[in-house]
């Protein structure tokens, strides 16, 4: 963010103490997003808000009032220690795609979640650097984190966010949208009255997924149901 708002005026030698204001708006503004998310994430109380600090303790530490769970890389994170002694839960570190391949990846995780039906929601909240205008789900393009194609949105107000049932194709931990990918592509060849019925009962099921956020983890299961009956 604070990259962007300075703009070309990088290379026009800007001051450290300009510099060090700019990031600290950046911080702030954020801050306020997040609080602001977090107020509304708990309005359906089955919902927690997992936050990632990105190694940053002070960051963590601001976050920490408003979270539910904190990302931590280990043990020997500070993030860790924080964390615990703050009473919330921890999830540690890891990686969600891989190097190999963005969509090998994402298809993987659907599978996943098909085998293991998960109930973890995240909701990013955190976005660093500027936003790339063809792929806008992404967040930073940089050589640490250009492979990692998590999701990010803009922090500015009024701007808008994507919430996991709203089956949205370019957000990371997509898993709800994915196993209705693979419902959908096993109902392309499939035939029987079960699978006439499964399909008629699909278009039903997606309305209301998209607009009523209860009940998520008997959408899922439902769907699970389907994917298996296709499969037999």
């Amino acid at each position: 963010m604070a990259e962007t708002e300075i703009g070309a005026g990088r290379s026009a030698d800007v001051r450290p103490d300009t510099l060090a204001a700019l990031q600290a708006q950046a911080h702030e503004r954020l801050l306020k997003w997040h609080n602001r998310r977090a107020r509304q994430i708990r309005e359906n109380t089955s919902f927690k808000v997992l936050s990632t600090p990105q190694g940053d303790v002070k960051w963590a530490r601001d976050l920490m009032p408003t979270s539910d769970l904190m990302v931590a890389r280990g043990g020997a994170d500070p993030i860790y220690k924080l964390t615990r002694d703050a009473g919330k839960g921890i999830v540690c570190y890891g990686r969600l795609t891989c190097d190999g391949g963005f969509m090998l990846s994402r298809h993987a995780m659907g599978l996943r979640f098909a085998t293991q039906q998960g109930n973890a929601i995240f909701f990013w909240s955190l976005n660093f650097g500027a936003p790339d205008k063809q792929a806008p789900f992404n967040d930073l393009l940089t050589k640490d984190s250009a492979a990692r194609h998590r999701f990010g949105w803009r922090a500015g107000e009024g701007d808008p966010w994507i919430e996991t049932i709203a089956w949205e194709a370019q957000r990371e931990g997509a898993k709800d949208y994915l196993l209705l990918l693979m419902v959908e592509k096993a109902l392309k060849v499939a035939k029987g009255t079960a699978a006439k019925r499964i399909r008629a009962a699909l278009e039903t099921f997606k309305r209301d997924a998209a607009v009523d956020p209860k009940g998520l983890d008997a959408k899922r299961a439902q769907l699970a149901k389907w994917y298996r009956a296709l499969r037999q």
